[in-house]
């Protein structure tokens, strides 16, 4: 009894809130379920300690002044940080699975002013796998380049992409920044910025001639075989989060990736944490079922 009122209560709405509690834990406990890596990631560079690879043997070795920031300044934690004039990182080894037919790169920028970037014919590298015309006019290997003229990201391919194809983004505003360039050969190519489309072009493939030369971050790779300064084309500020893949991605995979910095794509979105809310539904949906079921509620002793 309540203030001498008889106190009424239904056991279907009881079951509701069990349910409730239980699709809670549910979600709680699937959230922090492991993730598995996307099987086309073949190399991630998080930075949050050295130039380590989280996922394969692709580790790098910080040249010059190049270094790891400290206090979680990064899109995800810490970052690569360098000056534009010598530091880069470099790729222990050349590895033929950086030779992409298709596939998929994404990364987190923050770029100083343009004024101050190292730019060889208006350009500066971000990431690059010995991009150049070192064999006659078709040239060779691939990169990411910023356009200090155009203020712009993009690929960089030579003959296999008209040279330079680029989405407008704000390389030197101070604020993080997030990149894909995904492509399929004898497709197309398609540039992201900050999880939205920017651009798409045909894309029949890069060329790779006796390539031995080893990945490099923040610096133009082919810049002395070119006839220009080793540091010609070093990128001014910071990188996080530089992400390589052998097959194509997809919208959802860009959003998750803009979405989730520090993480490789999962093997399947939607992702567990969302399965999680799928199995909290069914549990009120059943009971919700049940309350309709009852005609009514039983009054407690009291």
């Amino acid at each position: 009894m309540l203030f001498g009122k008889p106190i009424v209560a239904t056991r279907g709405v009881f079951s509701i809130a069990c349910y409730v509690a239980i699709g809670y834990v549910l979600v709680g406990v699937l959230s922090a379920w492991p993730e598995s890596a996307q099987a086309g990631v073949i190399a991630h560079w998080t930075f949050d300690v050295d130039g380590s690879d989280s996922v394969g043997v692709h580790h790098g070795t910080l040249e010059g002044d190049a270094t790891i920031t400290a206090g979680e300044v990064g899109a995800a934690g810490e970052a690569l940080l360098l000056d534009g004039d010598g530091d880069f990182m470099q790729v222990s080894a050349y590895s033929p699975e950086f030779e992409l037919t298709s596939g998929a790169i994404s990364l987190w920028f923050r770029g100083g002013p343009s004024s101050q970037q190292s730019h060889g014919g208006g350009f500066y590298a971000l990431v690059d796998l010995h991009h150049g015309t070192g064999h006659g006019t078709e040239g060779h290997g691939w990169a990411v380049l910023g356009s200090v003229t155009e203020d712009r990201i993009g690929l960089a391919g030579h003959l296999a992409i008209v040279n330079f194809f680029g989405a407008n983004a704000l390389l030197d505003d101070g604020e993080w920044h997030h990149f894909v360039a995904t492509f399929e050969g004898g497709g197309s190519a398609t540039l992201y910025v900050d999880g939205v489309f920017a651009a798409s072009a045909p894309f029949p493939g890069f060329t790779f001639i006796d390539e031995t030369e080893a990945l490099t971050i923040g610096r133009w790779g082919a810049a002395v075989d070119q006839g220009q300064p080793a540091n010609a084309r070093d990128f001014l500020g910071w990188l996080d989060d530089v992400q390589i893949y052998d097959e194509p991605l997809g919208s959802p995979e860009v959003d998750y990736l803009y979405n989730n910095p520090g993480r490789v794509v999962p093997s399947s979105i939607p992702t567990v944490s969302s399965w999680g809310l799928v199995a909290m539904t069914l549990l009120l949906l059943t009971s919700a079922t049940i309350v309709l079921s009852r005609r009514g509620g039983r009054e407690l002793p009291g």
